[in-house]
């Protein structure tokens, strides 16, 4: 998948935790990108004040976090998140192809004819199947509503048809 800020360690501890209850090791690779090298050296170091871990269940904060403050991602989790600069508006992904692309309140701060070109890099991306996550304020429009599948209204879920 490709993901920015805290949710590539949120998806990678939810891929952690579902690999564990099977018996398994977690396998998946998540690119998170982002053009800030900034937001990339914060993102590298996964630690955080107890604010910004508050709603994150005791046990989850045990099993995948140091003591802290601050608290600091288990390198378990850490190594199935790899950190890319990347200019969306400029770059296709990383790595395609993909089974999941998260691009939560990003897509809603560029013009129309920018939407559109980043909802077809993200199609392209997609695996058959594959999901498309956006932000809450955001929804596909014209040309791209019509090449993906609505999954989830609500979560602004889509899904590239098979």
């Amino acid at each position: 998948g490709c993901a920015t800020g805290e949710e590539p360690y949120s998806l990678a501890i939810l891929f952690t935790e579902q690999a564990e209850r099977a018996g398994k090791r977690a396998r998946t690779r998540i690119d998170a990108t982002d053009l800030d090298p900034g937001a990339l050296e914060r993102m590298r170091h996964a630690e955080y004040p107890a604010p910004a871990v508050a709603d994150v269940p005791p046990d989850l904060l045990a099993r995948y976090f140091s003591p802290g403050p601050p608290y600091r991602l288990d390198v378990r989790v850490r190594r199935l998140v790899r950190l890319v600069r990347h200019d969306l508006t400029r770059e296709a992904p990383p790595e395609p192809p993909y089974h999941l692309v998260v691009c939560r309140n990003v897509v809603i701060y560029f013009d129309r004819a920018t939407q559109e070109r980043l909802f077809q890099r993200f199609f392209d991306a997609l695996v058959p199947g594959g999901y498309l996550l956006l932000g809450k304020v955001e929804t596909l429009f014209g040309p791209a509503r019509a090449r993906f599948v609505l999954a989830d209204a609500r979560e602004r879920l889509f899904r590239r048809p098979v």
